[in-house]
């Protein structure tokens, strides 16, 4: 089985995550193995999909107050509160092999390997597809591959493709949150209390089971927080990027 590493972050604001995501997505190419990042939000924030426009935020009252990032990937807003967020960078050696849905289905299937040993009976979504008018949350969407849970979506991840890598991060909806009352998470639904050191831990066999990677712990080091806090100046933190739709 091949190594890969394994960051467990600590909180940070929205633009840090995103340009953290985004430098090792960039770096991936120094190495040939792959990168599991969890990490947290060191307050209830937005993201935005990269698609979508910055006036659409105002259809959702409960979270108007809460900081704003938008993503690099698509998808629908995320709140990122009573929640775990994951990503993982994957190299691509052959770009030519459909090798993103592989990816986005195993890790799903890892996700839901791991609830199973938890006590908790998760499925994947099939046979739905976006649409142009869908919710302005994710949690609110379908599309084939989200993790469900007695119809509830507890999970849902998007990707984005670089030169000869891939990036996937997602979400795990945990608790239902005071700024998104309308979505219920795993806790609210399988009425377990769920340590979340447990979780990650749990979390980091499924996914190893899933992809046929075992993990390495690997903190981030000094020269690369120095590369996304410029990432993060440039992009994530700048009014360009956050208002260009």
């Amino acid at each position: 089985m091949e190594s890969g590493r394994l960051i467990e972050d600590v909180p940070r604001q929205g633009a840090d995550n995103m340009a953290i995501d985004e430098m090792l997505l960039r770096r991936s190419s120094m190495s040939a193995s792959p990168t599991l990042r969890f990490y947290f939000w060191d307050r209830p924030t937005v993201s935005l999909g990269y698609f979508q426009s910055l006036n659409a935020r105002e259809d959702h009252a409960p979270s108007l107050t809460l900081p704003l990032v938008r993503r690099a990937t698509g998808g629908g807003a995320i709140v990122h509160h009573q929640e775990l967020t994951y990503s993982l960078i994957i190299p691509i050696t052959d770009r030519l092999k459909n090798q993103h849905r592989d990816y986005y289905f195993a890790v799903h299937r890892g996700v839901i390997a791991t609830l199973a040993k938890l006590g908790i009976e998760a499925e994947l979504a099939e046979g739905t597809q976006a649409r142009q008018d869908d919710p302005f949350l994710c949690f609110e969407r379908r599309a084939d591959g989200d993790v469900l849970i007695q119809g509830h979506k507890v999970l849902g991840s998007a990707q984005r493709r670089h030169a000869s890598a891939l990036l996937q991060h997602g979400s795990l909806l945990l608790q239902k949150s005071i700024f998104a009352p309308s979505l219920r998470g795993i806790q609210d639904l399988s009425r377990s209390a769920i340590e979340t050191e447990t979780l990650i831990f749990e979390l980091c066999n499924g996914i190893q089971a899933s992809i046929k990677n075992a993990w390495n712990s690997k903190p981030l080091v000094q020269t690369e927080l120095e590369e996304a806090t410029e990432i993060r100046r440039l992009k994530f933190g700048h009014e360009a990027w956050t208002g260009k739709r």
